[in-house]
């Protein structure tokens, strides 16, 4: 998950560009990234965790327990917390999401034919907050944390190696999808719906075009990773996802988890 770890990276590092860096901490334990953000339950995780991560575990607990969110332990590939699993409970975790991780290779794809009624494109600069909007809301982000969340988010727009796309219907966007490039890999990084509009092609139309997208960019691969069995998940294996691995996240249960 490399891709997946880089550009959560990426973008605290932008966020600390800002001015969010006493409220950001970006740490490594050997192979593993600990990201920590006070604003965002959703950067909280460390990814690559392995076998060593495990005599860190004290350490760990120390660095989250004064934050708002726990902390979410993302295994690396080819590693089982299972095998592990008496460790971890001893030291307050317990069992978390369970992720897909996907794989669609591109040299012969083909492309399904338009969805009737949505239209496909780049948001303008007039509809950026729009976009967020659609962002928040598709992900159930709490509204209170509206402002700072948009004013960090808004410097994705700049990032060159980030497209954005909207799905329109009725002139109206009511979706969005991402992509993040990097070294010839294509990441499908985000994407969300306005509730009252999905199970309306919104997705499946998104993934198409930034499949076009990722062969524009040069790309040979694309990855992605979604909630096991979501509809995210479902959705892309319909269109040609390889589910490469499923990996049991272990949160820590000792820190309230603030969604």
């Amino acid at each position: 998950m490399d891709l997946f770890c880089d550009y959560d990276s990426r973008r605290l590092r932008l966020y600390q560009s800002r001015g969010d860096s006493d409220r950001i901490v970006i740490q490594n334990f050997g192979r593993s990234v600990a990201l920590q953000f006070s604003e965002v339950n959703y950067f909280n995780r460390i990814y690559h965790c392995d076998e060593k991560i495990l005599s860190s575990l004290p350490v760990i607990g120390a660095m989250y327990q004064d934050g708002p969110f726990s902390v979410e332990l993302i295994a690396a590939a080819g590693f089982d917390f299972e095998d592990h699993a008496a460790v971890l409970s001893a030291s307050g975790y317990i069992p978390g999401t369970r992720y897909a991780r996907m794989v669609k290779k591109l040299g012969s794809c083909e492309f399904d034919p338009p969805v009737s009624g949505i239209e496909i494109r780049p948001p303008l600069p007039s509809e950026h907050e729009r976009v967020l909007d659609i962002y928040l809301r598709g992900f159930g982000a709490p509204v209170t944390n509206d402002a700072a969340a948009k004013a960090n988010m808004r410097l994705l727009f700049t990032d060159p190696a980030i497209d954005f796309w909207v799905a329109l219907i009725d002139q109206q966007p009511v979706a969005i999808g991402m992509l993040f490039e990097q070294q010839g890999l294509a990441y499908f990084c985000g994407g969300a719906t306005l509730p009252e509009f999905r199970n309306h092609g919104c997705h499946q139309a998104l993934i198409e075009r930034r499949f076009q997208a990722s062969l524009e960019r040069g790309c040979t691969a694309v990855v992605s990773w979604a909630i096991a069995g979501g509809a995210s998940h479902n959705n892309m294996v319909a269109r040609g996802f390889e589910t490469v691995q499923v990996d049991q996240a272990w949160q820590l249960g000792s820190v309230a988890n603030g969604g």
